[in-house]
């Protein structure tokens, strides 16, 4: 539960997202959408309320709790104080849609997942700060070496949103991990359901007809089971079966929109 002076203070940076950038997106408008100072800040509300929440409930986040607890302070201050979060103020946003076609197709995930987690690695520890809210992602960068990404940094003062790339391979098996997560929660779910339960969701689908038929989740959910039960499975050092002669490394090609 947030009080009410957190509800207004956010409600005033959701409005204007909302407005100039969540609407154009999500209604198919091209990416080169003008952004002012009110991004940043909303970007970090949304890292710091999953942060706060992860601290209070994930175990798994324990081995880097205490970095975590540094920047959830810092966080809050400049949210509630209006006090400098450096060095905890570079953040990148992306506009995610569906991979391109010859891409490993992990489509329902960037369309439609919220997600959240700590990111970190063996060598160099606490690497930054990821949360997703459908087809948004917002990233707070503490030692990601993003310098392969590309029209993805917030600037505090305000620009403009455009369509980003990301040359780096180890935050693209980052985002196939967390598909593969989100993917293994769903099937456990299905095969909780009870037969009544089934029954229910098949009559539900029936019922939205065309409407399910031409609705984003039945899009991701089609594109996702085509690539999975048609692409031959080969080792991660075999040649891929698109006939390009280079071995296959799971590559993914992201679309931003």
């Amino acid at each position: 539960m947030q009080c009410q002076a957190c509800e207004t203070r956010f409600s005033r940076l959701e409005t204007p997202f909302a407005r100039n950038i969540f609407q154009p997106v999500t209604s198919g408008s091209p990416l080169d959408i003008p952004y002012g100072d009110y991004l940043l800040p909303f970007l970090i509300s949304v890292l710091w309320r999953n942060l706060a929440v992860d601290l209070a409930a994930n175990q798994e986040i324990r081995n880097v709790a205490d970095g975590l607890q540094r920047v959830e302070e810092s966080w809050r201050n400049y949210l509630l104080n209006g006090t400098s979060c450096e060095p905890y103020n570079r953040v990148h946003m992306l506009c995610v849609d569906m991979p391109l076609a010859q891409s490993p197709q992990i489509s329902e995930y960037l369309a439609r997942e919220c997600d959240a987690t700590a990111m970190y690695g063996d060598s160099v520890g606490l690497m930054g700060y990821y949360a997703k809210f459908g087809r948004f992602v917002a990233i707070a960068d503490f030692n990601l070496q993003s310098d392969a990404w590309k029209n993805t940094l917030v600037d505090a003062a305000g620009g403009t949103v455009l369509p980003f790339s990301i040359g780096d391979s180890g935050f693209v098996e980052f985002l196939m991990d967390r598909a593969a997560r989100f993917r293994g929660y769903r099937v456990d779910l299905e095969s909780r359901m009870s037969p009544r339960q089934r029954e229910a969701a098949i009559v539900n689908i029936q019922q939205l007809g065309e409407k399910f038929q031409t609705s984003e989740q039945f899009r991701t959910m089609v594109r996702d089971r085509i690539w999975t039960e048609s692409i031959p499975k080969v080792g991660r050092n075999t040649l891929c079966p698109c006939g390009s002669g280079r071995k296959h490394k799971g590559v993914m090609a992201l679309s931003s929109g």
